[in-house]
Formats: C-alpha cells, structure tokens, sequence
C-alpha cells in the first residue's frame, strides 16, 4: 500500500521528532496500564473480600434518600443519622429469601455505635472505648460467613444471654485505660445515643475477643453482639412482648379486681369493693378470648445481607424481590457490596477517579505536543507535500498519509508501552507490593498487593493509542490540505 510505504518513509526521516512524539504516548501508555491494572486488581480483591467475608452479594434495607451503608454508625457526623430505619415486614422477606431459588444465605444485621465501659468487680465503671456494634444471629452470620473472623481468646456468641465478641482494637483501647487485660467473662457497659431513642445502656459479658482474618482500619471497630442487646441500644423493636408473669401474691391482690372498676373514672373517688371470685385475666382479654396488646412482633433488623448461588444473576433476583414487596405491600431498597463496605470502597474508586482524570490531562498534553510537533514536520516538508498536489495528489492523498504516519508512530510507541507496561506488573505480582502503613492496608484491602494486568486497562490502553493517532492529526491534517503546488515552487 503505497499510503503505507509513504508513511512508513517519513517516520523514518524524521527521527528526531519521531522518538519525542513516541517517548510520550509510549510513556503515557505505560502508566495508564499500571495504574489502571494496579486500580482494578484493588477493586475485584476489596469486592472479592467484602462480598465473602462482610457485605455478601448485596443487602436489603429499608427505603432511604442517602447513601446506606453496614457502617451507618459512623458514616455521619449527625447522632440522627447514625443508624437507618429497621426493614418493614424482616418475616415475610426472610420467607422469600429462604423460597427464592437463587438465594445461596442470608444474615439478618442491626448496626449501631455504642460507647464502651469496663465494670470492675466493684461494678464501678473505669475506662471508655468505642466500637460498631453489628447485631447478629449466631448461627444465621457463621453460615453465610464461615471463615471471616479470627477468635483469639474465648469464643463466638452463644446465643443464649447478653453478650458481645469484642474487636481485638476495641479491647487494647479499653485495657490501655483500665491497665489489665480483658478476658472473657468480663462485664462491659454498652451505651447507645440516639437522639430518636434516647440514651440506652446495657451490660453484656465478653464472650471473646476477634479480629476479621482480612481487615482494615475500618473493620477493627466492628464489635459481634447478640441482636436484643443491639436492638435495646439502638432503639428498634426486639419483637419480644409477652405478657406479664404475676407472683401468687400479686395476683391475689390484683385477682379480684373487675375491669370496668379498673377504668372507670371514679376509681380514686371512692372505694372500690373487689369481690374475691373476679378473674384478673379477662383484662387481656378481648372478646375472641385472644391476648390484646401482647401479640408477638417481628424482631427489627436493619439489614439482611443475601447471597447469592454462583451463576445466579442478580439483576433477576431483584426483579423477583420488587414485584414481592409490591404484591404484599413492603418497603424494601438493595445496596450492593460497595455502599455496604462504606468509605474505604468509596476512597478506592475515588482515587481511580482522581487518578483517571490526572491520565486525562496527561494526554491532552501529549496531543497538544504531538499536534505541534506534527505541525512542525509538516511545514518542514511543504516541497514534498506541494509536489505531491502538483503531479496529482488528492486532498485524500495527503490526508490518509498524515494520519498514517501518526497511527503508526502512535501503535509501535504505544505497544512498546503496553508490554513494558506488563512485564512491570508481572514483576510486581512476583514480588508483591508490602502495605507500609494502615493507609495503604486500607487501599490495598490487605497487608500484600499483587497486581495483575487488566483487560480493562488493555482495552483502554488500545482505544487511548487509536485516539490521540486520529484526534493529534486533525489540525495537522488541515495545515497540509492548505499547501498548494505553486508553494512546492517557491521552497526550492
């Protein structure tokens, strides 16, 4: 293809200009491979970890006009905002989810923020931490999440009495403060502030203290807690009304009591003759003989975390889901994995943001180089270009040449880009990259980064080189289609 040949001929010629133009696209290139492959291989390994390990395929929650995370505890500086509204009707969609064929587990979850205080044994509080408190079922979290947490010392909750598997960082704030160690068996006081709810304490035995096997900065102040407990600090309904149990001498008292006296208006007016045959019990009765005001509620949740079967796709789950609750009149939202790992999902693609925006700028630049550069070496060659007009050379002639050669010097420099590019990370996924501080362990989504080549980044990388060939010949283009033969006659 004489086009080719033309094109091939000029990039020789002109060395000089053609290493500069290639040295940028080339080194351009490069670093977009690196970061983005470095970015993406961040990304699929925090998503890997936090759908096995923490936020599952996706969550379900109640209905919310912000950003809904698992760490709601602390994504807001407003005490208001600290905890999301519990889910409508948790029976009926844990009845769907336990029916729904691509449904592989699910783990209903409350979370909150809560204050903490050692009780010494002369149940005088000393020392003060915080923690998340996440609110679970026992035996629901350990089947969706069977190897995510490490117990260092005692064991998980037993589902049986107030308890709390304390965060190995929240129990080293809580031993720096009172000087000894915390054991298992120890009394904590859990101090949940709602503005909603008020302020509410309970006191919780450790039954171990854990860390996640993969964790982060944000992770470590996550506390595991018996749900009731997390349900009282946190203000939402534990669905636990019965009625009340009377002693012998109390219903003895109450026993004779008829209700229309109870409630009659006069009560405190005058006295009340209480004949000993009247049965207490119809006062909770109504008139089908069923208890009033004693009915058994849903416990609250604010979250159930669902997985998913492998292949299942998730697109169709919730399609089933929403035409569910809008049949039986539930109002229900999904998250997925990335609200609910909260701010370190967010920093991780904010800073491929920043980082696609700084590759953005870079190859403006390199256009607006290359543009001039190309300019120059069109000027320089207004002879060959005029003659060329001269013995017959169409405006398409010249055009397809321009934009040949800068094809060309875009490919050879952009490929050499893409494989120095690979041969990197493929050192770096040899090597690993060590996360120095608790920064870095957050980004990384670990302690160890072993990058891995995107075909993402690749694609990327190939569209960039196509682009800046086509859009840095456009003015290039137009400088040459404006040089006439007569010119070619003046230059020699």
């Amino acid at each position: 293809m004489i086009l080719h040949k033309i094109a091939m001929r000029n990039v020789r010629q002109h060395k000089s200009k053609t290493i500069l133009i290639g040295s940028i696209i080339g080194l351009g290139i490069f670093f977009l491979i690196v970061g983005n492959s470095l970015l993406d291989t961040i990304q699929k390994g925090m998503e890997k970890m936090y759908i096995e390990n923490y936020t599952g395929d996706l969550f379900l929650h109640a209905p919310s006009d912000k950003t809904v995370s698992l760490f709601g505890a602390i994504m807001s500086m407003d005490v208001d905002e600290m905890s999301t509204e519990p889910i409508e009707d948790t029976a009926k969609l844990i009845s769907f989810l336990e029916d729904h064929k691509d449904v592989e587990s699910y783990s209903p979850q409350i979370s909150g923020f809560s204050m903490l205080s050692f009780v010494d044994e002369n149940d005088e509080q000393a020392g003060q931490g915080v923690t998340i408190a996440w609110g679970v079922d026992p035996q629901q979290y350990r089947s969706v999440f069977t190897g995510n947490i490490d117990i260092h010392d005692g064991s998980f909750l037993s589902g049986e009495k107030p308890e709390i598997v304390l965060s190995k960082t929240a129990a080293a704030t809580l031993e720096e403060e009172i000087g000894r160690t915390i054991k298992p068996g120890d009394k904590l006081l859990l101090t949940g502030m709602m503005t909603s709810a008020g302020t509410k304490i309970r006191e919780v035995s450790v039954a171990g203290i854990f860390s996640f096997h993969e964790s982060n900065m944000q992770l470590d102040m996550v506390s595991l807690l018996d749900p009731e407990t997390a349900r009282a600090i946190t203000g939402i309904s534990s669905g636990k009304i019965s009625p009340a149990v009377l002693t012998e001498s109390e219903q003895d008292m109450l026993g004779s009591l008829a209700e229309e006296d109870l409630f009659s208006s006069d009560l405190f007016s005058s006295p009340v003759l209480i004949e000993e045959e009247t049965d207490f019990s119809s006062l909770f009765q109504d008139d089908a003989g069923r208890e009033t005001g004693m009915q058994e509620e849903t416990p609250g949740w604010h979250f159930i975390i669902v997985k998913l079967k492998d292949g299942a796709g998730e697109a169709v789950f919730l399609k089933d889901l929403y035409n569910f609750a809008a049949e039986e009149g539930i109002e229900v939202s999904s998250s997925g994995w990335r609200n609910g790992a909260g701010m370190v999902a967010e920093m991780s693609f904010g800073i491929q943001t920043v980082f696609n925006i700084i590759i953005l700028i870079i190859a403006v630049v390199a256009v607006i180089i290359i543009m001039n550069t190309l300019v120059i070496s069109i000027t320089e060659r207004t002879p060959e270009i005029g003659t060329i007009r001269a013995i017959g050379g169409q405006r398409g002639f010249v055009r397809g040449m321009i934009v040949w050669e800068t094809l060309i010097i875009s490919g050879i420099f952009g490929l050499a880009g893409i494989v120095l590019g690979t041969i990197v990370l493929g050192i770096l996924n040899g090597v690993g990259i060590e996360a120095s501080n608790m920064f870095l362990q957050v980004i990384f989504g670990g302690e160890t980064l072993r990058p891995v080549i995107s075909l993402q980044a690749l694609i990327t990388a190939f569209a960039v080189v196509a682009g800046i060939g086509i859009i840095s010949s456009l003015y290039p283009v137009r400088v040459a289609l404006k040089i006439q033969p007569v010119q070619a006659m003046r230059r020699k």
